[in-house]
């Protein structure tokens, strides 16, 4: 889901309880009480009270799981980010995210059930190709079990390390969604962050502003 998707889901779900109380608050204005009396006005309010309930908690769901884990990621530019480790389906080898020193790494966050994950390698693999090993490291990690991975990245020639977590750090643990990508610097400094498919010109700008 991209920054623009949630913002007008945020403004959608604000307009439905406005509209849900303001249309509450004129109906009782015409029958002339707030609190109902008759059997037949217990039904609207029932109707009412769930509409709000359920936006609230959309809204609340919202923010949890996509703007807070994000600004708490960039507020200390993943502090807790080099502590990420995972192993390489590839290689069979276990690494850690602190080993890509002098790199630009873009991590992502994907998982084989995730359409927009899926949509979203090839791109990845091309930027991984673009730039180069020297440059850039590119690697997607899943919380899924190896054997899933393995299975569904086999024979998809993929340019970069795909692999699943052996230690996952608590920010990216506090991320209820996917995917995620974290663009991290040379000096293991985490400078952005986005939840939500992106494409080949997105990455490569990415990769351009560490220059």
């Amino acid at each position: 889901m991209t920054p623009t998707i949630i913002f007008w889901v945020r403004i959608g779900l604000l307009l439905l309880l406005a509209y849900t109380v303001i249309s509450h608050l004129w109906n009782a204005r015409k029958r002339g009480y707030l609190i109902p009396r008759q059997r037949s006005d217990w039904k609207p309010l029932l109707n009412d009270s769930f509409t709000l309930l359920a936006g609230g908690f959309a809204l609340f769901m919202l923010e949890r799981n996509y703007q807070a884990p994000v600004d708490a990621v960039l507020v200390d530019g993943g502090s807790d980010i080099a502590q990420l480790s995972y192993l390489d389906i590839g290689t069979g080898q276990t690494h850690q995210l602190a080993d890509l020193h002098e790199k630009v790494v873009i991590l992502n966050i994907w998982a084989t059930w995730c359409p927009p994950c899926r949509r979203e390698l090839p791109d990845l693999s091309q930027v991984q190709k673009r730039f180069g090993t020297d440059r850039l490291a590119v690697i997607a990690v899943s919380d899924e079990d190896a054997a899933t991975v393995s299975n569904y990245v086999k024979d998809k020639g993929f340019a970069f390390s795909t692999g699943v977590f052996t230690q996952m750090p608590a920010s990216i643990n506090r991320v209820g969604t996917r995917p995620v990508s974290i663009l991290i610097d040379q000096t293991g400094r985490v400078r952005d962050m986005v939840v939500g498919a992106r494409g080949t010109d997105f990455f490569s700008n990415w990769v351009e502003s560490l220059r």
